[in-house]
């Protein structure tokens, strides 16, 4: 009986990993490739058979905890010089000076200035992301397209590389002026004349920046490879997606600033 089992037949392995070098988790060797020669550093991710998206959103969030501390503590130091009362504040009824003192102090309250943001933009990464990269793969599929969800996934994933930096960037602006970022990206050019559209056309705008096109330029790059569509298919459904899915986020700072909540353009980090 023994001599019908075949005990030298080699296990199955995933092709990435050996059994002396199983397949690595964080891939912190791809970083610069991806930002500096995308095209070939794409070619390597979109070989993968396996979830390679892990590093660029785990360094994407330290990032991100890194900014908000940052733009907390530059609120905290402005609103410690001393409160700016309205015109005509002393003229005001006991009730609308009690109101107005205890808004004043919900803005400096530390759920507002740090874990309220932290947990919105964390949960815009996350969200953000697999909401991206399966309407990007689902687009690209009608169009023809023969890759695979978990790879555009993980294209997605580090095509937010330059995310980051601007995050890293924003953080040192902040550290140094001691003051948050009042007008991301275009959002300077939206009217101020603080109509329903001017701030939804205000938080569409504080979105797109050069590293947001940088972001594109990458997607295109990593989803062409993915996909095997030609170059044109490729542009045509990750702009189709990305345009969609900024306004969906710009919607949704435009509620939040109906809301009067704090700036809403960085509640997602695409």
């Amino acid at each position: 009986m023994s001599e019908n089992l075949n005990f030298e037949e080699p296990l199955s392995l995933n092709e990435n990993e050996t059994l002396e070098h199983p397949a690595k988790r964080f891939r912190f060797n791809w970083i610069l490739p991806v930002l500096l020669h995308p095209k070939k550093a794409f070619a390597e991710i979109t070989s993968q058979n396996q979830a390679v998206w892990l590093t660029p959103l785990l360094l994407l969030s330290l990032l991100i905890v890194l900014n908000v501390l940052a733009a907390g503590s530059a609120q905290a130091a402005t609103s410690s010089v001393g409160q700016v009362t309205p015109p005509d504040y002393e003229y005001y009824s006991p009730q609308m000076q009690d109101q107005f003192t205890e808004a004043m102090q919900a803005t400096t309250d530390p759920v507002f200035v740090y874990i309220f943001p932290l947990l919105t933009r964390l949960a815009g990464l996350w969200l953000g992301w697999l909401v991206l990269g399966s309407g990007i793969h689902l687009l690209l599929t009608l169009l023809g397209g023969r890759g695979d969800t978990g790879i555009t996934i993980n294209v997605a994933a580090w095509a937010t590389l330059p995310l980051g930096l601007r995050e890293l960037i924003r953080t040192a602006a902040v550290l140094i002026s001691h003051q948050s970022i009042q007008n991301p990206g275009l959002s300077g050019f939206a009217p101020v004349n603080g109509s329903g559209l001017a701030l939804f056309l205000s938080a569409f705008l504080s979105l797109i920046d050069i590293y947001f096109i940088w972001q594109i330029i990458l997607l295109v790059i990593g989803c062409r490879q993915a996909s095997e569509l030609p170059l044109s298919k490729t542009i045509l459904g990750v702009l189709v997606i990305i345009v969609l899915f900024s306004g969906l986020r710009a919607l949704v700072g435009f509620g939040t600033a109906q809301l009067g909540s704090i700036g809403a353009s960085g509640t997602f980090f695409f």
